[in-house]
């Protein structure tokens, strides 16, 4: 699984106002800042090319979806900042993006939002099996337009990389023991690596990238599902082929009586045309690792 996400901030002037470019995979998130202190009688406008998009009015938020409905429920108005969220970024769902905010300053903004087509978040759910290593994508391409990357596993932060110093940050023994010694982040591209990671790490983990300008926010969810290894996947990997003994289904049920797992009838029967092994021995071994603290 790999998803590569670019960004590139470029300022244009058109009559006097500023326009921010960005460019982002399609299937990625961007939230699109106001930058500006809201006040309570301020009115904050959103426009999608020509189209009210969304609304915030002394409070009142309204959202429109567009005309024909091109966002489908994907918007996100913050009533106390301002900012507007876009997700899972299409191609009917880029173009030009207009801020007016009316009140004691009244301010305007606008954002050209381009999708790249090339590469699309299109993999943000994995099934794994406890024990193997998971790779998560950051997005990032390079330092020059954002510094900070952030984790977040459901609530609580997990890892923070500052890619100008170079400092990495990891919260596995302060928030989530569990992750203790299990977290690698690249120094580089931000991608987290999860090892030997356990049924109980099962859930949503969140990647957010800030702009160094503070004008954008790019973000990607994924959904990590771990499934238990059963015994007749774990005597896979261990089988020793110099053995000569065949495997039958009756010696690895009898064997695997006494464990917590039970292997499937069908996984059996591949296990005893192709495989052979001393079960009993890979059977003891298997139950002392998976009670193992």
């Amino acid at each position: 699984m790999k998803t590569i996400s670019f960004l590139f901030i470029i300022f244009s002037f058109i009559n006097g106002a500023v326009t921010e470019s960005v460019k982002v995979n399609l299937g990625f998130s961007v939230t699109l800042h106001t930058n500006t202190v809201i006040q309570s009688n301020d009115v904050i406008e959103w426009r999608f090319r020509k189209e009210p998009l969304a609304k915030v009015d002394r409070g009142s938020i309204s959202v429109f979806n567009g005309s024909d409905g091109t966002f489908s429920d994907g918007l996100k108005i913050n009533n106390q900042t301002g900012d507007l969220t876009v997700t899972d970024i299409s191609i009917y769902t880029i173009g030009e993006y207009h801020l007016q905010i009316t009140g004691e300053k009244s301010t305007t903004k606008s954002f050209s939002v381009s999708g790249l087509f090339g590469f699309t978040a299109d993999v943000t759910s994995l099934s794994v099996m406890e024990g193997d290593s998971v790779s998560l994508d950051a997005g990032a391409p390079d330092n020059r337009n954002y510094d900070v990357i952030r984790w977040r596993f459901g609530n609580s932060p997990l890892a923070e990389l500052d890619r100008k110093t170079k400092i990495i940050s990891t919260h596995d023994d302060v928030h989530d023991e569990r992750f203790t010694g299990r977290l690698e982040l690249d120094n580089e591209s931000g991608d987290l690596t999860i090892a030997n990671i356990t049924t109980d790490l099962s859930g949503l983990y969140e990647v957010i990238v800030d702009s160094n300008s503070g004008t954008h926010t790019i973000h990607q969810s994924y959904t990590v599902t771990v499934s238990e290894i059963d015994a007749v996947h774990w005597l896979v990997d261990h089988l020793n082929q110099d053995h000569k003994e065949i495997i039958t289904e009756e010696k690895i049920q009898s064997t695997s009586a006494t464990s917590d797992v039970s292997p499937t009838p069908v996984s059996l029967r591949l296990l005893q045309y192709f495989y052979s092994a001393d079960v009993n021995r890979l059977m003891k071994t298997f139950r002392n690792e998976s009670h193992a603290p």
